[in-house]
């Protein structure tokens, strides 16, 4: 894993993620006790006595019914994750026997994937959706278009190639922990005679 953390970050526990809650909710994390004071305050309409505010902040907290749900979820978290790598790789084996017009993601060997979905990438992605469509196969595509070109982004008038090429040929699938062998040779039959 790597040491090399911003001084904050953040995780979104929407409800599809691995480790998701049943309404909106996210954390922040930081390694300074300045920030995560101020964080706090944040999160709270900058609050520091009852009707006293110190400035301007959010109601940005989690509440008590989604936290006891992200934490009766933490319990079994590793093991979900351990399974989604095994239905994952399992899915890619069956796929790489059978085509080679998919990509998928590359994990680096020090690292671990949450694998929230399965994204494959390929060239004919549009016809791919029709065929998806046909077979009444489920997928998602997240970012037609690049963030960095969304409204606010894009003041300097950047061009990512990388970024554009993956946002025209990748497509996601979910991915259930608790895939049986049967589901996902049905999945991968369905793909692989595409």
């Amino acid at each position: 894993y790597t040491t090399n953390f911003p001084d904050i970050f953040c995780t979104s526990f929407f409800p599809t993620k691995p480790l998701g809650c049943y309404g909106d909710g996210g954390a922040c994390f930081t390694n300074s006790t300045k920030l995560a004071k101020k964080m706090k305050l944040i999160r709270n309409h900058c609050q520091i006595k009852k009707n006293v505010h110190k400035g301007i902040g959010l109601n940005a907290r989690l509440d008590t019914l989604q936290a006891a749900i992200l934490l009766s979820k933490l319990k079994i978290f590793e093991k979900e994750i351990n399974l989604r790598e095994k239905i994952v790789l399992e899915i890619k084996k069956k796929l790489i026997k059978k085509s080679n017009k998919f990509k998928f993601q590359k994990v680096e060997k020090n690292l671990k994937s949450a694998n929230a979905q399965f994204p494959i990438k390929l060239k004919t992605r549009n016809k791919f959706i029709v065929y998806l469509k046909k077979n009444k196969i489920g997928y998602s595509i997240f970012y037609p278009k690049p963030i960095y070109k969304q409204k606010g982004y894009n003041e300097k008038k950047i061009f990512l190639k990388n970024v554009e090429k993956v946002c025209k040929e990748i497509i996601c699938f979910p991915v259930n922990p608790y895939m049986s062998k049967s589901e996902i040779i049905r999945f991968t039959n369905k793909l692989k005679n595409f």
